[in-house]
């Protein structure tokens, strides 16, 4: 189970990153074009509503991965 556990957190590490570069992808466009940093202000209830999300869904996962492995044990 630890290599389950393994593969759960990258997918996760790879969904935040996700999340930071479409942060400063917006962040460098809004510079570029001279609107400066309050692209992030505008989009921050978004950003944050992302954020919750990978975040319920991570603990969900390994909610669920903590049960299997608790009932895997119970079996044995």
């Amino acid at each position: 189970m630890g290599d389950e556990k393994r593969r759960i957190m990258v997918r996760f590490l790879k969904a935040y990153l996700s999340l930071v570069t479409m942060m400063v992808f917006a962040v460098v466009v809004s510079i570029a074009k001279g609107s400066g940093w309050k692209i992030l202000l505008v989009g921050l209830p978004l950003f944050l509503i992302f954020f919750l999300g990978i975040s319920y869904q991570l603990l969900k996962e390994i909610r669920t991965l903590e049960r299997q492995r608790f009932a895997d044990n119970e079996k044995h």
